[in-house]
């Protein structure tokens, strides 16, 4: 049996916003940034080339405590490091296309939840504040804007003058996804987690590469969000939200405010996750 490892005690004046950290020095160990604490719009402007009504209406959401999360998505070496060949635990098809610092795909939200109990027994964190978590979807958005409103955290809007799925403001140079010939070309498959510059919170790949799981189950709008950027439930939880868009996906699907839906049991080879946790002191 795996010993749990002691945590590593902090206070959270010593995390100051952008400090990168591990909890122990350890490859399967996340390493996670830390986020400022901030106040944004959550959802696309009614103007917005490629938005869906689900985006809205826009309101306001405040991270007004600390909050971590992981720099990139959960890496195949971070899920083997939890499930070895022949451990018994589930072991992810990598589609042929490699693991170590790719991202861990094919996996439900109750793999992940797996994954997490471990990750937190290992830590010691079982049962406190503190622990490893999925992102709300308005702690993940939050993170992907990264201080920015445009579609994406790199800048300018996309133009009024294309149409709808066509963006002058994204290139398969800045993410991983469905290139079309003049944006760039369509890998067919994943990329490393740390492919690309990181956004301004030091965050790799919030646009692209794979949908990440998200705590909340799946509403059709925003009417009644809650504005503090907790995770949104409801009793049926057959159905929760994704974020990002893939590598398989046209440049709509990438931006900020999009969210999609899928089953809580899916498992995808366009589908990953990031961890995500509350800091206390």
């Amino acid at each position: 049996a795996e010993e749990p490892l002691a945590p590593v005690c902090f206070q959270t004046a010593m995390r100051a916003p952008g400090t990168v950290f591990r909890d122990v020095n350890a490859p399967w160990c996340p390493a996670m940034v830390v986020l400022p604490r901030g106040r944004f719009q959550m959802g696309s402007p009614e103007n917005e080339p490629g938005r869906s009504n689900d985006e809205g209406p826009r309101h306001w959401v405040e991270i007004g405590y600390d909050l971590a999360i992981g720099t990139c998505a959960v890496s195949f070496a971070e899920w083997d490091a939890y499930a070895p060949w022949g451990s018994g635990r589930y072991y992810p098809f990598d589609e042929g296309w490699g693991r170590d610092d790719r991202p861990v795909i094919n996996v439900s939200y109750e793999d992940v939840q797996h994954y997490l109990r471990w990750l937190n027994d290992r830590l010691g964190l079982t049962g406190r504040e503190d622990r490893y978590r999925l992102p709300s979807e308005a702690e993940w958005e939050y993170a992907c804007r990264g201080g920015t409103v445009t579609p994406f955290w790199w800048g300018e809007r996309m133009t009024m003058f294309s149409p709808w799925w066509v963006s002058r403001n994204i290139t398969t140079r800045q993410a991983n996804y469905r290139g079309d010939g003049s944006s760039g070309d369509y890998r067919k498959k994943t990329v490393p987690v740390r492919s690309f510059a990181p956004n301004p919170f030091g965050l790799y790949q919030m646009h692209g590469n794979v949908w990440e799981l998200c705590e909340d189950t799946w509403h059709g709008n925003y009417e009644g969000a809650p504005a503090d950027g907790s995770a949104r439930a409801k009793a049926d939880t057959s159905s929760r939200v994704l974020r990002g868009g893939s590598w398989d996906n046209i440049q709509r699907f990438l931006r900020a405010a999009y969210h999609s839906r899928y089953a809580s049991g899916t498992r995808s080879s366009t589908i990953g996750f990031r961890v995500a946790r509350t800091l206390t002191s």
